[in-house]
C-alpha cells in the first residue's frame, strides 16, 4: 500500500512551522514513519534550515529528507507567497525505494552528474523508476541535465521543479540529509 500526505504552515518560527507542516502531512497519510520526505520552504526559513531538518526528521521519523527553496509554497491548503512558508510531502510504502543525492558544485558538470546518477542507479532503475529533480538554475542548466539523463537512461520519468527564491538572495537552497 502506498501512503502520502501533505502539510503546510505559514508560521514565521521555523521549528514550529516544520512541526506543524510535518505533523499535518503525517496525519493525512495515516503513518507513523515516512520512507521519503520532500520539503519546500521560502528563504524566510533559511537561517533555521538545520532546525527545519531536525524537526522534520523527528516528526516524520525519516532520514530520507530532500527539498528546496522557493519563492513560495503551494499545497492543497493554498499558496504562501511573499512571506514565510513550509510545505511537507511524506511518502510511505513497502515497495518505495529512494536514493537521495546531492551534487555540488553543479555548474558545468551536468553531463557528469547524469553519468554519476546512472552509475548509482545501475541494477535498480526499472521501468517504474522516477527521478525527482530540484536543480539550481543559478548554477546548473536543467536542459543539459535532462539531455544527460536521456543519454544515460533513454526514457526516464522526471518530475520536480527548479529551486527558486524571492530574488532577495540571488541563490537557491537545497535540502539533503544534514
Amino acid at each position: 500500500m502506498f501512503r502520502a500526505g501533505v502539510g503546510q504552515s505559514a508560521n514565521p518560527q521555523t521549528a514550529q512551522a516544520a512541526r506543524e507542516a510535518a505533523a499535518k502531512a503525517m496525519s493525512q497519510a495515516g503513518i507513523d514513519a515516512a520512507d521519503l520526505v520532500l520539503v519546500f520552504f521560502t528563504v524566510d526559513h533559511l537561517a533555521g534550515s538545520q532546525k527545519l531538518l531536525s524537526v522534520t526528521s523527528e516528526v516524520t521519523r525519516s532520514a530520507q529528507i530532500v527539498g528546496s527553496s522557493g519563492a513560495g509554497v503551494l499545497s492543497g491548503e493554498g499558496e504562501i507567497e511573499g512571506g514565510p512558508g513550509i510545505a511537507v510531502l511524506v511518502l510511505a510504502s513497502e515497495k518505495l525505494k529512494s536514493t537521495p543525492f546531492f551534487f555540488h558544485p553543479a555548474k558545468g558538470r551536468e553531463p557528469d552528474i547524469a553519468r554519476e546518477v546512472a552509475f548509482a542507479a545501475r541494477g535498480r532503475a526499472e521501468g517504474r523508476s522516477l527521478l525527482v529533480l530540484f536543480p539550481d538554475p543559478y548554477n546548473a542548466q536543467p536542459r543539459r541535465l535532462f539531455e544527460g539523463f536521456e543519454e544515460e537512461f533513454g526514457f526516464l520519468a522526471i518530475v520536480g521543479a527548479g529551486s527558486s527564491e524571492s530574488g532577495a538572495q540571488g541563490k537557491t537552497f537545497q535540502l539533503f540529509r544534514d
